[in-house]
């Protein structure tokens, strides 16, 4: 099959884009053809990913996000002309997919919570257009989910048919597996030292892009919550894209500017997961959390909101603590404290097992089965 994937914009440092990459990769080895359109590219661009990929720019004059995205939709279905897709894989919603990946929470839901003037903005009305475009009952767009919670969400507002939406399993790479063909005492140890961290300093580890909702403010008072003898030996790590500015202010008011480092999008996640010593994810709202399971494989216990869709993973495995909402900044900075202090031991051994016994690293594989079902079905 011709498969013509879409999403607004493609970068290397996003889970988003990690995925579209992976899922088309493994598309490509089923024998399929694959093409990325995209509304904009960074990070030197789909191809050093390998892909064939296509820019769709906006039309000049388009400044918002919402606009570029419509103009994106509009022009995606001439842009793929030529190449004949058989199916218009989506990343991002949008009307016309043929099947979708559902990455992002529902929208639905924020819309809910707000005023009507909010409603009635453009902005607003775009996205929950675009939303029910993919997951309204009349819609025929197939649905790859990625978390159980929000198959429910989204049947609540818009009473999508069960049968169009696929449950997948979690994908992670199994680079993250502590100790996988590798010293994983020696690599932390080099890695630390490399970032002049010492043995008996504590590592706090921050990954992921989108700080505000990824609960970064959350997290920084939690460092600033330590008793002081921990926190004189506590250091934030924080990986991500993003604009860092508003929370480096927070960290000076908080006293704990000193501690904090912003490295941005990095390629080498997994040296930061064996150099930290506890992943903080207190996510205002979270459809996954791709780095909660990377940190649990990794030996690495993660202190995470239950607004993440793999906070189930921590809670079953006992690999860190769940902080149940309505969130307490109190609950979260006590058990900071107690997983900071506990013995990092106990965390690798528990890693190895359920590195060993969890299904979570053929999400792709899953999804090119799905998306060949899909084709099948419509090509008959």
């Amino acid at each position: 099959m011709n498969l013509a994937f879409a999403l607004f914009t493609y970068s290397s440092h996003s889970g988003l884009s990690r995925d579209a990459v992976a899922i088309a990769r493994a598309c490509e080895e089923g024998g399929h053809r694959v093409r990325v359109y995209a509304g904009e590219i960074r990070d030197g661009g789909l191809r050093a990913a390998g892909l064939d990929a296509q820019l769709v720019a906006p039309p000049f004059g388009a400044r918002s996000n919402y606009r570029k995205n419509r103009a994106f939709a509009a022009r995606l279905p001439g842009a793929a002309a030529e190449f004949s897709p058989d199916l218009i894989v989506g990343f991002n919603k949008m009307p016309g997919l043929d099947v979708y990946y559902a990455a992002d929470a529902a929208f639905a839901v924020k819309r809910s919570e707000r005023g009507f003037l909010y409603r009635m903005t453009p902005r607003c009305r775009q996205h929950f257009a675009f939303e029910k475009a993919v997951f309204g009952r009349e819609s025929t767009t197939e649905i790859l989910m990625i978390s159980r919670a929000q198959i429910a969400v989204h049947q609540r507002f818009y009473d999508t048919p069960a049968e169009r939406m696929t449950l997948l399993p979690p994908g992670i790479s199994r680079e993250h597996i502590i100790g996988a063909g590798y010293d994983a005492a020696a690599r932390r140890a080099a890695f630390r030292a490399e970032l002049g961290i010492a043995d008996t300093d504590k590592a706090l580890l921050a990954l992921g892009s989108g700080f505000r909702i990824k609960g970064l403010e959350r997290t920084l008072r939690g460092l600033a919550g330590l008793p002081p003898a921990l926190a004189a030996r506590t250091h934030l790590w924080v990986v991500g894209e993003d604009n860092a500015a508003p929370f480096e202010r927070l960290a000076r008011k908080l006293g704990v500017g000193a501690r904090v480092r912003f490295f941005g999008g990095r390629d080498d996640a997994p040296e930061f997961l064996l150099g930290a010593d506890v992943l903080a994810h207190p996510a205002h709202l979270e459809t996954a959390g791709k780095a909660i399971l990377e940190a649990m494989v990794s030996g690495l216990p993660a202190l995470v909101s239950d607004a993440c869709g793999y906070a189930n993973y921590v809670r079953e495995a006992d690999m860190g603590e769940v902080i149940a909402s309505p969130f307490s900044q109190e609950a979260f900075n006590l058990k900071l404290r107690e997983l900071l202090e506990s013995e990092r031991e106990v965390w690798r051994a528990r890693g190895r097992i359920f590195a060993r016994g969890a299904d979570i690293y053929d999400m792709p594989l899953h999804a090119r089965r799905r998306i060949e079902e899909i084709g099948a079905a419509r090509q008959s």
